[in-house]
């Protein structure tokens, strides 16, 4: 019986090792078909108020400078959605619930100059430059990450846009998370800001912006 078992232990371990030859990864096998019987069996009947939502990703390089910051600041609208057009025409309002920005250093494995430090912050209401660390700094959302190779980090906001108030002369006093008519595709929802310190060797640093859009009241 000894030996047999012996012969058995055997037989699985060159079953492993005939595995190993053939590596396979069990997250890729473990995804399935879509379920069908998920197709939906009949529409809604208030299905042309219902909203709709899109999400967008485009890519922005940040370079660091000698001798001088980099700012870099990011607030979107309908106008950044490369098929803005195609929305417009589907839809009577739009609105941005949400937007990100994923930061990841660029920075060359074995560069011997110091990396930049990376200071963000959110600003619900502005993203014209601030011109200097000491300003961003201020902000009680402001954080920092010196962007040494492969350090990467995410930011993310519940963007508002600027609006008239009543009775107030000055343009755009009021600030608002809203519904936006279609025909106003470049109204701006704020917004992260961003500034790298100056760096002895320029380099990159990847700045991936998400924006989740939401659309409603069909044409």
């Amino acid at each position: 019986m000894a030996k047999g078992g012996s012969r058995g232990g055997g037989g699985k371990s060159r079953s492993r090792a005939a595995t190993g030859t053939a590596p396979s990864n069990g997250g890729d096998l473990a995804v399935r078909l879509p379920d069908m019987r998920s197709v939906p069996k009949r529409v809604p009947s208030n299905v042309q108020g219902m909203v709709v939502f899109d999400i967008v990703k485009f890519t922005t390089t940040i370079t660091t400078a000698v001798g001088r910051i980099t700012e870099t600041n990011f607030n979107v609208g309908l106008s950044s959605h490369p098929q803005s057009a195609s929305w417009i025409a589907l839809f009577d309002q739009w609105t941005i619930p949400q937007f990100s920005v994923y930061f990841e250093s660029q920075m060359p494995p074995g560069l011997t100059a110091a990396p930049a430090v990376l200071y963000t912050a959110l600003d619900f209401d502005n993203s014209t430059s601030l011109g200097s660390v000491t300003a961003i700094q201020d902000y009680s959302t402001c954080g920092s990450r010196p962007m040494t190779p492969q350090t990467s980090f995410v930011r993310s906001v519940r963007p508002c846009c600027k609006s008239a108030l009543a009775g107030s002369s000055i343009v755009n006093a009021g600030l608002e998370r809203l519904w936006v008519d279609s025909a106003q595709s470049g109204i701006g929802f704020f917004g992260i800001r961003s500034i790298a310190t100056a760096t002895a060797t320029p380099y990159n640093i990847s700045a991936v912006v998400t924006v989740w859009y939401a659309f409603r009241n069909q044409i």
